[in-house]
């Protein structure tokens, strides 16, 4: 495949996009707000978190409490019709409508332009390589969207559109105002099998992108045929826990499932149901893997969404550290918090998750 045959089955995607007299709408709905940043109303000194007095605030994380950005963490998959094992990691980052953006990249091959701004989750491109089913040639295409577009948190619309720009290696291609248009909806949380991690209540999110828009829907057939993968609607599904990030990723039918994480503990996870609360077990405390038997390490509960207060951790006579509730009174929804042990050798943070059904 020529650098030229590229150009020339480019050059006639943008001829049939200067015919465009409309773009998509706009339709915003909110679909979830993280509670991701301090609440103005918020107050009071942290602590441990008992229901005594005033409330500590909402503390907030450096990236998205949905998708932590902490360097050197790796998440580990499996592909469930394959057993193909995976690894992802932020690697790098990459500038898009003046924003800096995430390279959360895929071990196959896959990388993906995310924000992880602490107020929302955004999907800004991608790039991935496709082959000359003629030559066999590999070649990698790089798909920078408008802007990056909010798919989990504040400001999340129905719909979304604009025009991308597509870089094209080898060859050193790139081409500006490729329209795409796309949609996103929000489901429900459910509980994933996440291995070693355990199983994890997580919030589902589908988003389609339509690479082409318009001219992928009505002009595909006038487009050479190595151009099309380019043109195809793409359906992805993102199940994402608070605290830990993607817990399993459905491309297609192609199901990847977390099993293990690095760089991030093992989370406690409670849940009750809003109708009938009934106090969960107390569950023990560990960091990597080992219940916490230090009594003279200092211990913060640094909440992560509103309400706050709802969380009692101590040094029990198990000779541990347990945690439990403090309260059932949080509404429906996912509920976040991290337990900090203090070391001299750094801080060793716990996530906790609290699914009221």
């Amino acid at each position: 495949m020529s650098a030229m045959r590229i150009l020339s089955g480019i050059l006639m995607l943008l001829t049939l996009a200067g015919c465009d007299n409309g773009g998509g709408g706009s339709g915003r709905s909110d679909i979830e707000r993280t509670n991701n940043i301090p609440d103005q109303n918020d107050t009071g000194t942290g602590g441990s978190g008992g229901n005594t007095g005033t409330q500590p605030p909402v503390t907030a994380t450096e990236s998205n409490l949905y998708l932590p950005t902490t360097s050197g963490v790796i998440w580990h998959y499996q592909t469930d019709s394959s057993g193909e094992a995976i690894t992802a990691r932020f690697d790098g980052t990459t500038s898009i409508d003046g924003k800096t953006l995430g390279n959360f990249t895929y071990s196959m091959g896959l990388t993906d332009y995310v924000l992880s701004d602490p107020t929302y989750v955004g999907y800004g491109g991608s790039q991935f390589s496709l082959a000359d089913p003629q030559s066999s040639d590999l070649y990698t295409f790089d798909v920078k969207l408008k802007t990056a577009h909010p798919f989990l948190g504040q400001n999340v619309g129905n719909t979304y559109s604009g025009d991308a720009v597509i870089g094209v290696n080898p060859g050193n291609i790139q081409v500006n105002a490729i329209p795409y248009n796309g949609s996103i909806s929000a489901g429900s949380v459910s509980r994933i099998d996440a291995g070693d991690v355990g199983s994890v209540p997580a919030r589902r999110v589908s988003i389609m992108l339509n690479p082409g828009g318009w001219v992928g829907d009505v002009g595909a057939g006038a487009v050479p045929e190595f151009l099309r993968p380019l043109l195809e609607k793409r359906t992805v599904e993102l199940w994402l826990a608070p605290g830990i990030g993607i817990v399993q990723r459905n491309d297609g039918g192609i199901v990847r499932r977390l099993t293990s994480i690095e760089g991030i503990q093992n989370p406690l996870v409670f849940e009750f149901a809003a109708s009938a609360p009934v106090q969960p077990a107390t569950q023990q405390i560990l960091v990597d893997g080992v219940p916490v038997d230090h009594q003279e390490w200092p211990v913060d509960v640094l909440y992560r969404t509103s309400p706050t207060g709802w969380l009692k951790v101590e040094f029990d006579g198990t000779g541990s550290w347990r945690a439990s509730l403090s309260s059932l009174k949080q509404g429906a929804g996912l509920h976040a918090a991290t337990v900090r042990f203090k070391q001299e050798t750094g801080d060793v943070d716990v996530p906790v998750i609290l699914w009221v059904r």
